[in-house]
């Protein structure tokens, strides 16, 4: 699972290149692995001190590793476990695995060049002045790369709430609905609430709506809205164009 998340283009340099050490110095894969000890960790010490520790370490390992890299697969039932850890794993999912990996989620990088660059603005903000670049390990973002970034960022999020506002219209609750939207969204399958175990209690609306979902998230979405967008666009333009000289022949 871990492996099958990290990028395949460090499997090339580290098998086929001869170059291991690639592994150590990149830094998305030191983001990604920190991120999912931490969201080990913290679920560790909540179930630790909660009255509800259901969980092994060895569950709550298998479960941070299978959810956060977006494999989905369960040993136990987790929706037994407190409340928060699910919504934590939940978290990590939508972060998911490196980029060139066959992992779903946002992806690492990208979550690493928002916060670069959310970090570079505001430094700006305290000195305006100040030249500051958005970088990862030592090379330089251009700046239109975050722009993209945050362009696919947007889309992600107004999508999330359409689908989201869409499956509480059926009936479901606000926890099952949040991580079936959040599962389709990142390629994950398992979620939280009624969907935790299977998705038999959606009713056929809200399946439609969740297989909608997979089904344009498979067919790339920012590809997709950028060319029925281009065409509208097209289409606005060429009317306008036609009132433009219908009105100048007439004045």
């Amino acid at each position: 699972m871990l492996l099958s998340a990290l990028s395949f283009t460090l499997h090339y340099f580290a098998i086929y290149k001869k170059k291991p050490l690639k592994y150590f110095y990149d830094p998305e894969l030191k983001f990604f692995l920190s991120i999912m000890a931490l969201i080990f960790v913290i679920s560790l010490l909540i179930n630790q001190f909660s009255n509800n520790n259901n969980g092994s370490i060895k569950d709550l390992l298998f479960h941070s590793v299978s959810i956060v890299t977006t494999t989905g697969f369960s040993t136990t039932d987790y929706s037994l476990w407190p409340s928060v850890i699910g919504f934590l794993l939940l978290i990590g999912a939508f972060i998911g695995g490196c980029s060139g990996s066959v992992g779903g989620g946002i992806k690492s990088w990208r979550i690493l060049i928002m916060l670069n660059h959310a970090h570079k603005q505001l430094i700006k903000i305290i000195h305006p002045r100040a030249v500051v670049s958005v970088k990862i390990g030592s090379k330089v973002v251009d700046g239109s790369v975050a722009e993209s970034v945050w362009g696919f960022f947007s889309i992600y999020v107004i999508s999330f709430m359409l689908l989201l506002f869409a499956l509480l219209a059926t009936g479901l609750d606000f926890t099952s609905a949040f991580s079936a939207i959040g599962a389709c969204l990142n390629n994950l399958g398992p979620g939280l609430g009624e969907v935790s175990a299977n998705y038999s209690s959606v009713t056929s609306a809200g399946k439609g709506i969740l297989a909608f979902r997979n089904d344009f998230r498979k067919t790339r979405n920012l590809h997709i809205i950028s060319f029925i967008y281009s065409n509208v666009l097209e289409r606005i333009a060429k009317y306008s164009n036609k009132d433009y000289l219908f009105l100048s022949e007439v004045f």
